[in-house]
């Protein structure tokens, strides 16, 4: 058995949490532990309890305690892991379960992969049918992908016994922990209330993003809150809306577009616009090549997709 907790973001109120986090999963853990938030991974083989330091990562990040099935109490085989597949999609993820078939996977897809875990992620990057899988738990991680500067994620799903609490805060901070426990534990050290909470559903995928207005939540596979209070990017049409560029400069789409995904009117920077709107917003800007949406910007995708932050755009078009 292992244990997963993590947090939205690291300020005073989860620094306050982490002790009562860090001895609840513990509990369910203490061979080795590790932490990323996406871009930096840290591990020992040793317990959380024994190791932990601050790091001062930044961003969302997720822990892991491991209670050591199969594969040696080593280093390396603690969690997270990172598997980059040979198109250049990098995933790093920690997981909380056991692969039945460990073996027969190795033997099919000639790895020599000590931690049954480790498939998990190796097919997520290499885009294989994780119906494959024969086991459960729940996993939670991070896409780089080829020509991106930023990660997607984190990501979270799992199958079968799915033991993962979400819980949001009243500052507008998630937290999540295999179990609930640790969680109301940690609220009373830092003064805070738990406002919502929420259990991972087998076989579905979330992602957790920030809000505009500043607060924290988890979106399912459909972009829309996982609380399912309203809508994310909910449209305005009975105001307009100011169009933004690099620059500084402003142009306006108050008109709606029916085409599937497109956020018009945009709202704000983040929202995501199809092809036909995009050059539009290129007309009205007056920049067709430089400052605006080309093939060649990082935040247009190639199919013509485009948005002002490539970060949360990407990863809103990965939620629908």
């Amino acid at each position: 058995m292992c244990g997963i907790l993590g947090f939205s973001d690291r300020n005073p109120t989860t620094l306050a949490m982490m002790p009562a986090l860090a001895i609840g999963m513990a509990t369910r853990g203490r061979d080795s532990w590790g932490v990323t938030n996406g871009y930096e991974v840290h591990k020992e083989a040793r317990s959380i309890l024994d190791g932990y330091v601050d790091l001062e990562l930044s961003g969302p990040q997720t822990f892991h305690t491991r209670g050591a099935s199969v594969g040696a109490v080593t280093e390396a085989n603690a969690h997270p892991f990172e598997h980059t597949a040979p198109s250049g999609l990098k995933v790093i993820g920690v997981h909380n379960g056991h692969i039945n078939n460990h073996t027969d996977l190795n033997t099919k897809y000639h790895r020599t992969f000590q931690v049954d875990s480790q498939h998990i992620f190796a097919h997520i990057a290499e885009r294989r049918d994780l119906g494959e899988i024969d086991g459960w738990g729940t996993i939670v991680w991070w896409e780089h992908h080829p020509g991106e500067a930023l990660p997607r994620g984190p990501f979270f799903s799992g199958w079968r016994n799915v033991n993962l609490a979400v819980c949001k805060l009243s500052t507008g901070d998630v937290v999540w922990a295999s179990a609930k426990t640790p969680i109301e534990v940690g609220v009373r050290f830092a003064g805070v209330e738990i406002t919502k909470t929420y259990n991972i559903e087998p076989k579905k995928k979330y992602m957790l993003a920030r809000l505009p207005e500043g607060d924290w939540a988890l979106l399912t596979t459909k972009g829309v809150l996982a609380w399912a209070e309203r809508p994310f990017l909910q449209k305005a049409p009975e105001r307009s809306a100011s169009v933004i560029n690099r620059s500084g400069s402003s142009g306006w789409l108050s008109t709606i577009c029916n085409a599937p995904r497109c956020h018009r009117p945009l709202l704000r920077k983040s929202d995501v616009v199809c092809p036909a709107c995009l050059k539009e917003v290129q007309v009205k800007l007056g920049v067709l090549k430089d400052d605006i949406a080309t093939k060649s910007a990082p935040w247009v995708d190639p199919e013509g997709w485009g948005c002002y932050e490539n970060l949360q755009a990407r990863q809103l078009q990965d939620a629908y």
